[in-house]
């Protein structure tokens, strides 16, 4: 039944149960700020960076150029093998020398995406 009042909060061990919703509802109330610090940002940008290295070595690391059709009878579909570790596609294209070079074209949508929100948002 609601009286219309606000209830106060109750004390949950040494903390009151709204300092628990202000963590963000992480697991015993822990602020972003320390949640932050717990698991940090290493992952992320260890695989962001991953990506970024890869991406831009790309035409040094790809087996293949990523547009050309090596056998298109023989090639066509083929599974993963040590000559092309991620398969071929239907065209006989080498599939890891398309992610490679793929891999330039997003992140460079990304970058210009957050570059343009930034500028507009300040300028709002």
């Amino acid at each position: 039944m609601a009286t219309g009042r606000a209830r106060a909060a109750r004390p949950v061990g040494d903390r009151v149960a709204s300092d628990r919703l202000a963590g963000g509802g992480r697991p015993g109330g822990v602020p972003m700020a320390a949640w932050w610090r717990r698991y940090g940002v290493r992952g992320p940008l260890l695989a962001l960076s991953a990506m970024l290295l890869l991406s831009l070595l790309a035409p040094l690391l790809a087996p293949h150029p990523p547009a050309t059709q090596l056998d298109i009878v023989g090639l066509a579909a083929q599974p993963p093998s040590l000559a092309h570790p991620f398969g071929t596609d239907q065209y006989s294209r080498d599939v890891l020398s398309r992610v490679l070079h793929g891999g330039r074209v997003s992140l460079l949508v990304g970058a210009l995406a957050t570059l343009l929100s930034v500028c507009v948002g300040t300028a709002v």
